[in-house]
């Protein structure tokens, strides 16, 4: 018994010493883990910053128009400094461990799996070779002061053309084109019938008449930088409306101001809405692009001569002060001249029987067949004088142009949304 009673007595206090030690292990994880977490958070705010650099990045592609023009976007083509530019000035809002990235921490680079399909990447690095790497807390007890830390975003401009991947369009504003360009007529025909040219092959969905617009040879050229009506009272009507969610002008205006951020679907089919609007329809197109008036001025304009990209400049009514008077890239969300449409294909006249691209005043069902992107210069009552006369004619400059392709016929829902008329998407 007292050999037990020693024993007990040795060993008094161990327990109290066995806890202090888990103790310090404890605190030891607990301080590593607030690093690691640290690294965590760290590694989703650069995920995010490569994330928008690549997005914006991918915009270039679309407003340089390479991906819609004759030869494609190619490798070390124009479209790669204004796209890196683009992708790091984006990469630079958000802020990573608290420092925002800059042309010095963000690597770009191009790949081109088609010309029409062009990607870029954007890499955002916190890390020791570019002399930002991140530094530890408790870590540094480990011998570990820094942690290098880094995201990369893969973005395309993709192409739709013979794909099943079907494709949608948000923001979409409520005027139907119809898929022929007076422009372009084969034969020569004035009005939008199945004699006039088309924007899209009915039968291959090609883009029949890609790239640059050329003044001197209108039939020869591409539909970039193409003039264009949306609608005239001096002739037919080049235009329609899409009945989102009922025939009212105060919907009307609504979308065309605002837009319609359903996304809408290849081949879905549209009801038309009443196109006799027109106090309404010009009021709103007015208000969307901030003109003073129907004579004009406060708006956005566009230079065509060069480009694409095609710069404009910010009017004295752009809602960004820091864009008055400046000039930028035709990007969409710099300008609220610029818009995307839906294109229809033709519909089945019942009084003939025949392919036609006039729709009675409301109500017919289209089938949406490719998407365009317009910039809207004015609107006025008679061409070249814009106080004058009662008509209301609004002119618009074609951007960009898509096709459905194969997906006209996928019933999938939409996997890709844009604002542009090129869809943008992020594959890595």
């Amino acid at each position: 018994m007292r050999e037990m009673a020693a024993q007990r007595k040795h060993q008094a206090g161990s327990t109290l010493f066995m806890v202090a030690a888990s103790l310090g292990v404890l605190l030891g994880m607990s301080a590593l883990s607030i690093d690691l977490v640290s690294m965590y958070v760290a590694r989703n705010e650069a995920q995010r910053a490569a994330d928008a650099g690549a997005l914006a990045g991918a915009t270039v592609f679309v407003s340089h128009g390479c991906t819609v023009g004759a030869g494609g976007c190619v490798p070390g083509g124009p479209q790669e400094a204004p796209a890196t530019q683009q992708a790091v000035a984006a990469a630079a809002q958000s802020l990573v461990v608290g420092q925002y990235p800059d042309a010095t921490t963000v690597d770009v680079s191009f790949s081109y799996p088609s010309p029409q399909e062009p990607q870029i990447t954007v890499t955002v690095n916190r890390d020791t070779a570019h002399g930002n790497a991140v530094g530890t807390y408790f870590a540094k007890a480990l011998g570990i002061n820094t942690v290098d830390i880094s995201a990369s975003a893969k973005a395309e401009a993709f192409d739709p053309t013979g794909s099943d991947i079907p494709i949608g369009v948000q923001c979409l504003r409520p005027f139907l084109v119809p898929n022929c360009d007076p422009v372009h007529p084969t034969p020569a025909s004035p009005g939008c019938d199945t004699a006039a040219g088309y924007f899209f092959d009915p039968d291959t969905r090609q883009i029949v008449h890609p790239g640059l617009y050329n003044p001197s040879d209108p039939a020869g050229g591409g539909v970039q930088g193409e003039p264009w009506t949306l609608h005239t009272d001096s002739g037919p009507s080049q235009w329609y409306l899409i009945a989102f969610e009922g025939q009212s002008a105060n919907d009307l205006r609504t979308y065309i101001s605002r837009c319609y951020n359903g996304a809408i679907q290849c081949g879905t089919q549209q009801l038309s809405m009443n196109g006799a609007n027109t106090g309404p329809t010009a009021q709103a197109v007015l208000d969307l692009i901030h003109a003073n008036g129907s004579c004009m001025s406060g708006q956005d304009t566009i230079d065509t001569t060069t480009g694409p990209p095609f710069v404009v400049t910010g009017g004295a009514n752009n809602p960004n002060p820091s864009l008055v008077g400046q000039q930028f890239y035709a990007l969409g969300g710099a300008s609220d001249s610029i818009v995307t449409v839906a294109v229809y294909d033709s519909i089945i006249d019942p009084a003939t029987g025949q392919p036609t691209y006039a729709l009675p005043p409301a109500g017919t069902t289209v089938t949406v067949v490719g998407f365009m992107q317009l910039f809207i210069r004015q609107v006025t009552k008679d061409p070249g004088n814009p106080c004058g006369g009662n008509g209301k004619n609004i002119e618009v400059t074609v951007l960009n142009i898509t096709t459905c392709g194969n997906s006209v016929n996928n019933s999938t829902p939409p996997v890709i949304t844009s604002g542009s008329a090129i869809p943008i998407r992020l594959i890595r």
